[in-house]
C-alpha cells in the first residue's frame, strides 16, 4: 500500500518513538490550496473529451514525473509547486506539441490566452478490436440484460449506482459466489441475495469469458453490470491484474469504445461491442461518446483477489481460446 495519508505518517512517527523524527508525506488534502487542484469531485463529473479530465486520475507524483521524463522539464518541489501548477505546466507542454484543441468556443484570459483546462485532447489514437463472442451466447446475455434493466429487485433500477464516482444510469457489482457457512454479516447476506437474483446472468457472462480466456475466468472475482456507462476517466486501483470488457446493445458500431491511455501521447480505442477487450485499468481509461438515446450495456470482468501483477502495457493481444 502506498504511504500517502496522514494516518500513515502518524503510524510511522509512532513506530519511531522515542525518536523525534520529522516524517514528510505528501497528503493531497493538505497540499491542496485552491479549487483548481482538481476539476470535478469525481470521474462522473468530468468531460472525458478534455485532456485535463483524462489526466486527472493520475496522482500528482505521476504528473511531476511526466513533466520530467516525457517533456524534459526540471523537477518540481512539492513545497513550492502544487498540483494545480503541475497540471498547468503539463497542459502547456501538450499545447506546444499541438495536442490540445480549443475549437471556436473557448474561454480566454485577459491576455487572450486559451483556458488550458478546456482543451480537447488530440493525442494519437490507435484502434483495436476485442475477441468476438459467440453470437448465440451474445443473444442470451443481451436478453438477460434487458430483463435485468429496470428490475429493482435484481439491482437493475436506475436508482442503483453502486459506484457513484462513475457516470452510468445503473451500475451493479456481482461478486463471485461463495458458500455461506455459519453466521454471515448483513453485507454478505445482501451479496448472496443479489447473486441469487442474477445467477443466470453471472453464469452466461462467465461462459463468454471461459470461451475467450479460460485462465482469467478462474480468477474473475467481480463482474460490473452497467447500463448507460459513459465518459468517466478513472483508474481502477483495486485491480490485481488487467480487466476484460464486453458491451452489448443497439448503439452504433465504433462508438462507446473503451479508451485507455497507452503512453503520454497515445490513446487506444478498444472496440468491445459484442467483443471481449482486455485492458489494464491501472492506466486512465473511459468510455468514448455514443448516442445517449441508444442502448449500451456493459460487463466488466475484474480480478481483485489473486496475486498482484505489476501494471504493464495498457492493451494486449487477446489470448486464443
Amino acid at each position: 500500500q502506498k504511504c500517502r495519508t496522514a494516518d500513515h505518517r502518524n503510524y510511522i512517527k509512532k513506530c519511531l518513538l522515542p525518536l523525534q523524527v520529522n516524517v514528510s508525506v505528501t497528503v493531497w488534502q493538505e497540499a491542496s490550496n485552491g479549487e483548481h487542484n482538481c476539476i470535478g469531485s469525481s470521474a462522473a463529473d468530468r468531460d472525458a473529451n478534455l485532456l485535463r479530465s483524462q489526466l486527472e486520475s493520475w496522482g500528482t507524483v505521476n504528473l511531476r514525473r511526466r513533466l520530467v521524463m516525457d517533456f524534459g522539464k526540471e523537477p518540481t518541489d512539492p513545497k513550492l509547486v502544487d498540483r494545480a501548477e503541475v497540471m498547468e505546466r503539463l497542459l502547456r507542454c501538450y499545447q506546444l506539441e499541438g495536442l490540445l484543441d480549443f475549437g471556436d468556443n473557448h474561454n480566454n484570459d485577459n491576455n487572450n490566452n486559451p483556458d488550458l483546462n478546456m482543451g480537447v485532447g488530440k493525442r494519437r489514437i490507435v484502434k483495436i478490436d476485442g475477441a468476438p463472442v459467440r453470437e448465440e451466447l451474445l443473444q442470451e446475455i443481451l436478453t438477460e440484460l434487458r430483463e435485468w434493466r429496470g428490475n429493482g429487485k435484481r439491482g437493475g433500477s436506475s436508482k442503483n449506482r453502486e459506484r457513484p464516482s462513475i457516470k452510468a444510469e445503473c451500475y451493479m457489482i456481482l461478486r463471485a459466489p461463495v458458500e455461506m457457512e455459519g453466521e454471515s454479516s448483513r453485507r454478505e447476506k445482501r451479496r448472496h441475495k443479489k447473486m441469487e437474483g442474477n445467477k443466470k446472468l453471472w453464469d452466461l457472462a462467465l461462459q463468454a469469458m471461459k470461451e475467450t480466456d479460460s485462465e482469467f475466468a478462474t480468477r474473475c472475482s467481480e463482474i460490473a453490470v452497467t447500463f448507460g456507462f459513459t465518459g468517466s476517466p478513472h483508474i481502477d486501483r483495486q485491480n490485481a491484474s488487467p480487466f476484460y470488457g464486453l458491451s452489448l446493445g443497439n448503439f452504433t458500431e465504433g462508438t462507446g469504445c473503451v479508451s485507455v491511455e497507452c503512453s503520454p501521447r497515445i490513446v487506444a480505442h478498444v472496440n468491445t461491442k459484442n467483443k471481449l477487450g482486455r485492458v489494464d485499468g491501472r492506466h486512465p481509461h473511459w468510455v468514448t461518446s455514443y448516442d445517449s438515446s441508444q442502448e449500451r450495456f456493459s460487463l466488466i470482468y475484474y480480478d481483485t483477489l489473486s496475486a498482484y501483477q505489476p501494471p504493464g502495457p495498457a492493451i494486449f493481444t487477446i489470448p486464443k481460446a
